[in-house]
């Protein structure tokens, strides 16, 4: 008796003493000490598979305009949840920068607040260099599109090798989950400074994790900020 009362009593402090979560309206698990997003991301670039910004933060080609999608889990059906759509454009070989945010207008304002603290904190973005859109979105097990009307136009599909190479998949995000290679179908931007086209080019396609509550800015703040592909820019390293 007393054996099973010590027991109970030490599950009952081991609970109390566990942080209190719980998933908000917005598909956000809150926790006491931070929040987490859970979600799917995609990317496309114009370089050739592998992409080499991962692993030496320098493209394949000329100039390098990363799409990067992330769409939280929420209650809705997976096509119809929001979107948030990172631009980074880069020329002379560059892995990109440069960011630009898209934030879908239906993304409810917890989503977007959280969002935009995990981006702010890893990318710089902030309200001067984002804004609100309307978006279109379908998607499959072996496909994603997305269109902003009059900005750009985003369709990637499944390939039959969905195994990432090895020169990628140990340079990825530390917040990316069961990444999948995958190929663009085709991506046209309408940049500020003209139109950027390609396709049969690199995608890849992930689930993510991010703790948005309690994310960690002395990288931005003392270090140098990532790339859309995932490196430290070489050009702040080298200041």
């Amino acid at each position: 008796m007393m054996l099973r009362k010590v027991i109970f009593l030490s599950s009952l402090v081991v609970a109390l003493l566990l942080p209190i979560r719980h998933l908000n309206g917005a598909g956000i698990l809150v926790a006491k000490s931070s929040t987490v997003i859970f979600g799917t991301w995609s990317d496309a670039c114009p370089c050739r598979p592998p992409c080499s910004c991962w692993q030496t933060g320098r493209a394949n080609v000329p100039r390098c305009l990363n799409v990067q999608v992330y769409q939280p889990d929420t209650a809705r059906e997976e096509a119809e949840r929001p979107a948030l759509v990172l631009i980074g454009d880069s020329i002379g070989y560059w892995a990109p920068s440069r960011y630009i945010l898209y934030i879908d207008d239906s993304a409810e304002p917890a989503m977007v607040r959280g969002m935009a603290s995990f981006l702010q904190s890893e990318y710089g973005i902030n309200p001067q260099n984002s804004t609100r859109v309307r978006m279109k979105k379908s998607s499959s097990t072996r496909m994603r599109r997305l269109e902003i009307p009059g900005i750009l136009s985003y369709d990637i599909t499944a390939t039959d090798q969905v195994t990432v190479s090895d020169e990628v998949r140990h340079y990825l995000y530390s917040w990316l989950r069961h990444p999948m290679q995958w190929t663009t179908k085709s991506v046209t931007y309408k940049a500020p400074s003209g139109q950027v086209e390609y396709k049969g080019t690199n995608s890849l396609v992930a689930g993510f994790e991010v703790a948005a509550g309690s994310a960690d800015t002395s990288r931005s703040k003392h270090g140098p900020q990532l790339e859309a592909c995932g490196r430290p820019s070489l050009r702040a390293v080298a200041k």
